[in-house]
């Protein structure tokens, strides 16, 4: 190969290598899009354990008067939250929540 070749492949090699190369991915396109409504994720609401008249009074968090109250107002076989037992004894005691 000769020195006239020679420069021939390099500058050939050279003009290859400053060639700038673009991305040409097209945008997305933001006009006319609708958006699609977000549904709700279904929730499950988490249930209150249920207690009986004597656990209430036993190892519920009431003071000694509530405790009294619930043995008039709650019957023996009924099971409650401890939520419906402190409105039991709300109302008893008139207190409106």
């Amino acid at each position: 190969m000769d020195e006239t070749e020679e420069i021939k492949q390099d500058k050939t090699q050279s003009d290859a290598s400053s060639e700038v190369k673009t991305d040409k991915t097209p945008e997305p396109a933001t006009e006319n899009v609708q958006e699609k409504p977000v549904e709700p994720v279904e929730t499950v609401e988490k249930e209150e354990p249920l207690y009986s008249k004597q656990a209430l009074v036993d190892y519920g968090s009431f003071s000694v008067v509530d405790r009294a109250i619930l043995r008039m107002v709650v019957s023996d076989t009924e099971k409650i939250t401890q939520e419906e037992a402190q409105a039991k004894i709300n109302q008893f005691k008139g207190v409106e929540e």
